[in-house]
């Protein structure tokens, strides 16, 4: 019967003239369309910021001044979304760090570049490296971080802390990291 009824629609298909659309045809109508990301408005900026200044910048402040003026609304958005955006694969508090440090260059650069840049600290990842300068720069960068972001230099100086400790005790004060 399914076939009797299949024959019966091709024939009067093709004597009527009609055509099937063919499989591999475009048919936009029929394409799924993604949802765009809510907060590429906001993040644009500093995703550019990100891809136009590579990690191994000569100048570890490549795009502060974009940075500075987007990264407050980016957060919020990624806040205001649920973290549901491409854009919280940006740690969030990375995003206020970055905009504290720009905003006292010249007293974080020795810091930023220690945990940022391949050199001197290989990116963050050679403790003792950043640990010293952390001790070292740490304190002129906190003054600074002060004024411009409090809430972030009062984490900023338990890192400095646990920075001496860890030099002292080669035992790092974070649950879950084995001591050297």
């Amino acid at each position: 019967m399914l076939f009797l009824l299949f024959l019966v629609n091709a024939l009067l298909s093709w004597s009527l003239g009609l055509e099937f659309p063919k499989r591999d045809e475009y048919h936009p109508e029929l394409i799924a369309r993604g949802t765009s990301d809510p907060c590429c408005k906001s993040c644009g900026p500093i995703a550019k910021v990100l891809g136009e200044c590579p990690l191994a910048t000569s100048d570890i402040f490549c795009g502060c001044k974009q940075w500075v003026c987007s990264a407050p609304t980016c957060q919020a958005c990624i806040s205001n979304v649920n973290f549901n955006t491409s854009f919280a694969q940006v740690p969030g508090p990375l995003l206020e760090i970055f905009w504290a440090m720009c905003q006292c260059q010249d007293e974080c650069r020795d810091v930023a570049e220690a945990v940022f840049s391949p050199k001197p600290c290989a990116g963050g990842t050679d403790e003792i490296c950043v640990t010293t300068t952390l001790v070292k720069d740490g304190p002129k960068c906190y003054k600074c971080l002060k004024k411009t972001d409090e809430w972030f230099a009062s984490y900023f100086g338990i890192f400095i802390e646990q920075a001496k400790d860890f030099l002292k005790t080669k035992k790092s004060a974070v649950p879950g990291i084995s001591p050297m």
